[in-house]
């Protein structure tokens, strides 16, 4: 299974990785440090899934789309009798 993976940075001397579909992050004071360290987090967290028999497919975060409306909401009274 492919795992796409974003890089930032941080600040002046950190790195973060990112894996998007497993909602997992790693910190390195250099890029290649965090993407190895995510690396070895993924490596992990798969060999943990499959010991308790769990499949790849099912660890995937589900990406959600979200709209966020600016707009006042209306409020409406109820009549509870």
């Amino acid at each position: 299974m492919d795992f796409s993976i974003q890089l930032f940075k941080k600040d002046k001397d950190r790195y973060v990785a990112f894996s998007p579909k497993l909602n997992l992050y790693a910190e390195g004071n250099t890029l290649n440090k965090a993407v190895k360290r995510l690396q070895e987090i993924i490596g992990f967290y798969l060999a943990s899934a499959n010991e308790l028999g769990v499949s790849p497919e099912e660890l995937c975060f589900p990406h959600q789309r979200i709209e966020v409306s600016t707009q006042t909401p209306l409020f409406l009274e109820e009549n509870l009798h």
